[in-house]
């Protein structure tokens, strides 16, 4: 385990997470984002079920901590086995102690802290402005991780200090795609093979996520992981059901609302691998779009759906204008905690390359903030 950086007299000791900490980190989460910062801890980090500790690197000055580097643990399939893979999510450094390079310091730390651990490999989506750090420090790009966007009102995904122009392109855009989704809608009929629940109904997810797993790495969707991860405090979630006797297709919806936005995102598909189901699929996008006609935005990952499905359902790929004005699209990238030589050309964890974008089958389930 990487050993902690001792700190010369006023300046910062980079050390792994104690729970003594945990009252400092709720603190500065609510100071740089708001929102209550205990429920988000618990859920994020000391609930996960397969990892028995908080995978976090924190920058302390003069006992109190000022900045964290925070991973959350998936079990991933890869091939026929089933690992442990970290996503580091929730970085925060406090507004006086930025510039100090101490978000680069307790990322480091983060990889050297599991060089020898059992953690197999790291993923993460930085955007636009963090990619090139993430690519300076060691990780590989994997792909663009493409999000599609049905945008029922732009104006809501606008930051207070746009532009007057932008507003106004912005309300002419709104009601040219909103008569576009009311013709496609037209073409999508009530549909009473499609239930919605509101919650998640475990076993029957677990079942569907075993009949046609993907080939790519992908989280495994066992009961452990389905009673926890969509407990997450900023979403509620229920789930659309399709099918006769037994369901056929699913999509855990999640809802969140904020003082600017009304949020839907089609968090995850089941079974993950949809083409074979593209019908059903179908129709379970449809009643989602149908029961949300009033949501400012609907989300989905941008490649999860059977193809044929986004535009027909009024989705559009956050890499094709005019979204690129609304939104930052996202990378996967890559690199392996252990047992791979970082200079190596091929990076293989359980035989596959995990460079390759045929290697991975996500979802925003797989993203930490969904």
């Amino acid at each position: 385990m990487a050993r902690s950086v001792s700190p010369v007299e006023g300046e910062y000791e980079i050390r792994r997470y104690q729970s003594t900490d945990r009252d400092d980190i709720i603190a500065l989460y609510e100071q740089i984002f708001g929102g209550n910062g205990r429920s988000w801890f618990s859920w994020k980090y000391e609930d996960n079920p397969y990892i028995d500790h908080v995978p976090m690197t924190v920058a302390t000055r003069e006992g109190t901590v000022v900045a964290i580097k925070p991973a959350i643990a998936f079990r991933v399939c890869i091939g026929d086995e089933e690992l442990l893979a970290l996503q580091p999510a929730d970085a925060m450094v406090h507004p006086d102690h930025r510039r100090q390079g101490l978000y680069s310091q307790t990322t480091e730390h983060l990889k050297r802290t599991y060089a020898d651990g059992e953690p197999a490999l790291f993923f993460n989506f930085p955007d636009d402005a963090t990619l090139s750090s993430s690519l300076e420090r060691g990780w590989r790009q994997v792909q663009q991780a493409p999000t599609a966007y049905r945008v029922q009102r732009p104006a809501a995904m606008l930051d207070n200090d746009t532009g007057l122009t932008t507003k106004l392109w912005a309300k002419l855009l709104g009601t040219t795609w909103r008569t576009r989704n009311r013709i496609r809608d037209r073409h999508h009929l009530a549909d009473d093979r499609v239930t919605r629940y509101d919650r998640i109904p475990v076993s029957t997810l677990a079942t569907l996520a075993k009949q046609d797993r993907p080939r790519g790495i992908h989280a495994l969707r066992d009961p452990r992981y389905l009673s926890w991860r969509f407990e997450n405090p900023a979403w509620s979630y229920a789930t659309y059901l399709t099918g006769s006797d037994e369901a056929y297709a699913a999509i855990v919806v999640g809802e969140r609302h904020t003082a600017d936005q009304y949020v839907v995102a089609l968090t995850d598909i089941y079974p993950p691998a949809t083409e074979r189901r593209a019908d059903a699929i179908e129709r379970l996008v449809a009643a989602v779009v149908a029961d949300h006609r009033n949501a400012d935005t609907l989300v989905v990952d941008g490649q999860i759906l059977p193809e044929d499905v986004y535009g027909r359902a009024g989705f559009r790929m956050d890499d094709t204008s005019p979204l690129g004005r609304f939104v930052s699209p996202s990378t996967l990238v890559t690199c392996p905690a252990t047992g791979v030589d970082p200079d190596e050309e091929d990076w293989e964890v359980a035989g596959m390359d995990i460079t390759d974008p045929g290697s991975w089958n996500l979802s925003l389930a797989e993203r930490n903030t969904w």
